[in-house]
C-alpha cells in the first residue's frame, strides 16, 4: 500500500529533488492524488464504506447522517435478531412525490436530502416515519481524504500524478508522466461500486411494484 513518506522519498530521488518546497510540494500532491482517485464515480470504493445504525421512535422522518457522508450504498430493515430483513429502496424526492401523486406505494423508500437548518450536512429521509424500536441498517461511503492514499494498492499511480504536476523545467517527462496517471486513474475507477443514487431513467411503476415483490418473495423463502 502506498505510504506518504515512501512515496514523497522514492519521486523525489527519481527526479533528484533536493529543495525544501520541492519536498512539502511532493507530500501535498501524494494527498491531492488520494483525493483525485477516490473521488471518482461518487466515491463508491470499497475501502470507504462505513455502516451506521438507525432506530426509528414512531414519528421521526428525518436521521441525520455522518458529518463523513458522501454517497448510499444500501438502506436495510433488520429483524429482532439485527439480521437483514428486507431492503428500503434510497431515490429521489421527486420519486417519492410522483408517487404520491399516483398514489403508490412508498413505505419501503428513503431519499437523501440536505439537513434542516444546516446545508453542510445531510438527512437520510423516510417519507414514512419508521414504527417504534423498528431498527436498520445504513451502508454510505465517506469523503475521501488524503490519508487514504495508503488505502491505494498501486502505488504507481499516485507516484504518476506527483510527477506529473511539476512544470516541465523540473520533470521534463510531466505531460508523459500525467497522461499515464489519467489511463490509470480511468481503470481504477472500475473498482468502484455501482450504484445510482438519483436515477434519470427508471422502469415503469408497474415494472417496479413487480420487481419489489419479487424481491419480497425470495426473502421470505
Amino acid at each position: 500500500m502506498a505510504n506518504i513518506d515512501l512515496l514523497v522519498k522514492e519521486v523525489a530521488a527519481d527526479l533528484a529533488l533536493l529543495e525544501d518546497k520541492h519536498i512539502n510540494a511532493l507530500a501535498s500532491y501524494a494527498k491531492e492524488a488520494a483525493v483525485d482517485i477516490l473521488s471518482q464515480r461518487d466515491g463508491r470504493f470499497i475501502e470507504l464504506k462505513r455502516t451506521m445504525s438507525i432506530v426509528g421512535d414512531g414519528t421521526t422522518k428525518a436521521f441525520e447522517l455522518p458529518q463523513d457522508f458522501n454517497s448510499p450504498y444500501f438502506l436495510a430493515l433488520l429483524n429482532d435478531d439485527g439480521l437483514m430483513a428486507d431492503f428500503y429502496r434510497i431515490v429521489s424526492l421527486q420519486t417519492i412525490v410522483e408517487r404520491r401523486r399516483l398514489n403508490r406505494n412508498i413505505e419501503r423508500m428513503a431519499y437523501i436530502d440536505t439537513a434542516v437548518g444546516n446545508s453542510d450536512r445531510f438527512d437520510l429521509v423516510f417519507p414514512v416515519a419508521p414504527s417504534s424500536s423498528v431498527s436498520f441498517r445504513f451502508d454510505y461511503f465517506r469523503i475521501p481524504l488524503g490519508s487514504d492514499v495508503a488505502l491505494i494498492k498501486n502505488e504507481e499511480l499516485p507516484k504518476k500524478y506527483m510527477r506529473g504536476q511539476f512544470p516541465l523545467t523540473v520533470n521534463p517527462n510531466a505531460r508523459a508522466d500525467l497522461s499515464v496517471y489519467l489511463k490509470m486513474r480511468k481503470t481504477y475507477s472500475n473498482r468502484a461500486l455501482s450504484f445510482v443514487k438519483q436515477r434519470r431513467v427508471q422502469p415503469a411503476w408497474r415494472t417496479q411494484d413487480h420487481n419489489e415483490t419479487m424481491v419480497r418473495i425470495g426473502l421470505e423463502r
